[in-house]
């Protein structure tokens, strides 16, 4: 949003699609109204408000609602290892031309009309056959102080697209594991219930 002017309440009554909104982001105040509206205390600059929304099913189509501020641009990202879709309706544009955020520039991009929805057609839902995991460790080895075992530090990178969990094996007895800094809850795996830790994130 550009505002100019005095501080003044903006109310938007498109601003959500039919969805579920989950999370509002913003600089500004701003809240949604029982009938959907976004209610926003603005003052004069350059504003970006992010507004996260989900349905509760698969989609085949989006509609866009009546875009009351003109034609809208969306981009889409697509998650093949969950559902792969073909896109088809809306006109597909360059990104690089488009006012859209610097994230979101390796996108496809489409020009969204009130009469012109964006519709998807599903290819393969899953992945019938990921490709490896590749894993890389990088293992430190302290000997203890009386000489009859060790302690271990190992850091793993790579990524998983079959196994969605790491466990330790024995000897072994899994102390303590971070994922990407922040400490994880270690749990049991498999049928013979090895320490490990879930990532969801591949």
């Amino acid at each position: 949003m550009d505002v100019a002017g005095q501080a003044r309440e903006i109310r938007l009554d498109d601003a959500f699609l039919e969805g579920i909104p989950q999370k509002l982001s913003s600089a500004l105040p701003a809240r949604i109204g029982q009938n959907g509206e976004l209610m926003i205390q603005a003052r004069p600059g350059h504003w970006i408000l992010e507004i996260e929304t989900r349905f509760e099913h698969p989609m085949d189509r989006i509609e866009p609602g009546a875009c009351a501020y003109g034609p809208e641009i969306w981009s889409f990202e697509s998650q093949n290892h969950l559902r792969m879709v073909a896109v088809s309706g809306p006109a597909a544009i360059d990104p690089g031309q488009a006012d859209v955020p610097p994230a979101w520039k390796g996108f496809p991009a489409y020009q969204i009309t009130p009469e012109n929805g964006i519709r998807f057609e599903q290819l393969r839902r899953g992945d019938s056959d990921p490709a490896p995991d590749q894993l890389h460790i990088f293992r430190t080895w302290w000997l203890d102080f009386d000489g009859n075992g060790f302690t271990l530090q190992d850091r793993i990178t790579g990524t998983l697209s079959r196994q969605w969990f790491l466990a330790m094996n024995s000897p072994g007895v899994l102390g303590k594991v971070a994922v990407d800094g922040a400490d994880q809850l270690i749990t049991a795996h498999g049928v013979e219930s090895k320490a490990g830790v879930e990532l969801r994130q591949g």
